[in-house]
């Protein structure tokens, strides 16, 4: 009921929190926070600077998933300026995943110059894997401007993942550059499976050779 009322006037669910019970009220608080921040960050962000103490972050959480949801590039300025460490790495994902859905090329520009390597590196994937749908040749420029930083392995591995139509041999080239090995490792079971799926015989050639007894 109170997320019907977030809806519709923020400030009227606000109000009706203080009459729920106290065990009530956090995830009212959290429904309102998102709804409200939908429509008026600012507005929302000062009342739950009013919240208990106890109730504050998780509000932060919920009303940053709205702000996503409403406007990505608020949002990422949001994220990297306002928020504590751990609601920048719950939240970066998604940030990702729901502004390079909307605009990839502007979600790009912004993993250029992340405000941090952590951010980056968790951006780095759903953002990659977006704009090579897009545009193939602009995804690779963005995953080579990754390299030497952490967010080179994701944005490898994500860039391959869309490319289908690419050899198989040039696939595995690829994962070559990617440092971790479970990563890589993963990597390489994806385009074993789409070979499999392909010629099943074929498969088996991407094995590898078996340490001589």
């Amino acid at each position: 009921a109170i997320g019907s009322i977030a809806e519709r006037s923020p400030t009227a669910a606000a109000g009706a929190l203080t009459h729920l019970p106290a065990g009530a009220q956090a995830p009212c608080a959290n429904e309102i926070a998102n709804n409200w921040a939908k429509q008026n960050y600012a507005d929302a962000k000062a009342w739950i600077d009013r919240l208990p103490a106890g109730n504050q972050e998780s509000a932060r959480f919920h009303a940053l998933q709205g702000l996503i949801e409403s406007n990505p590039k608020a949002a990422a300025q949001e994220l990297t300026a306002q928020t504590s460490t751990g609601l920048q790495h719950n939240l970066a994902t998604s940030l990702a995943r729901t502004w390079a859905q909307e605009d990839p090329r502007a979600a790009a520009e912004w993993l250029r110059t992340p405000a941090s390597q952590s951010i980056q590196s968790l951006a780095a994937g759903p953002v990659v894997e977006a704009l090579a749908r897009k545009d193939a040749h602009a995804a690779w420029q963005l995953v080579q401007g990754m390299a030497g930083s952490d967010a080179y392995d994701p944005s490898l591995a994500a860039y391959i993942r869309t490319q289908s139509q690419e050899s198989h041999d040039r696939l595995l080239e690829l994962t070559n550059g990617i440092r971790d090995d479970a990563t890589r490792g993963q990597t390489i079971a994806l385009i074993m499976s789409r070979q499999s799926a392909n010629t099943p015989q074929a498969a088996s050639s991407l094995q590898p050779d078996a340490d001589p007894k």
